[in-house]
């Protein structure tokens, strides 16, 4: 089984900033968040732990991982989506568009949303393969909890994946295939 958590909150999430690949730490809200996940998945075994290297998520990991003994493998495919120019500043009006894959935008120098369902993809074909007998905890962003969404769930080309995002803290589960998709 794969689970997927997102970080905890942030300063910037509850002031509606725009962070990427920008690494800004859990404001308590996170921490009380990601203490709240940590209960909630006492009673889940997993195996390994794998966390983006960004200090949200990594901090979410370590909490969760206070009274368990797992490893945490640093993976930088886990890293959220690089938004250019928007980092730091307020979400934009057309947030929606920048999240759709079937919009090839450039604008403000994020990083493509190919590039990144690349990124992504790449990585979870990897797990599926190597990790298969294994329960895993992914813990990361926001738009790679959508892609992660979308590949599992095969809904990558529905419009915008800003809709498919985990709230913050937020929990999910697959059963990776018994065969590689093919992306």
């Amino acid at each position: 089984m794969i689970y997927v958590v997102r970080h905890g909150s942030t300063d910037w999430n509850d002031k509606k900033i725009s962070m990427g690949s920008k690494d800004i730490p859990l404001n308590d809200k996170g921490k009380a968040e990601a203490l709240n996940t940590a209960s909630l998945l006492q009673n889940y075994d997993f195996d390994l732990i794998i966390s983006s290297p960004l200090m949200r998520a990594l901090e979410t990991a370590n909490i969760i991982n206070k009274d368990r003994d797992n490893q945490i493998v640093i993976e930088d495919r886990l890293t959220e989506r690089y938004l250019g120019e928007l980092e730091g500043k307020p979400y934009p009006a057309d947030n929606a568009e920048l999240w759709d894959i079937n919009i090839n935008t450039s604008k403000y120098g994020v990083e493509s949303m190919q590039d990144f369902k690349d990124r992504v993809y790449e990585f979870i074909n990897a797990l599926v393969d190597n990790y298969a007998d294994i329960d895993v905890l992914l813990v990361t962003h926001g738009g790679v909890t959508a892609l992660i969404n979308c590949y599992f769930n095969n809904a990558l080309y529905d419009g915008p994946i800003s809709n498919k995002f985990l709230k913050n803290s937020e929990i999910a589960s697959y059963m990776p295939h018994v065969k590689k998709l093919e992306r």
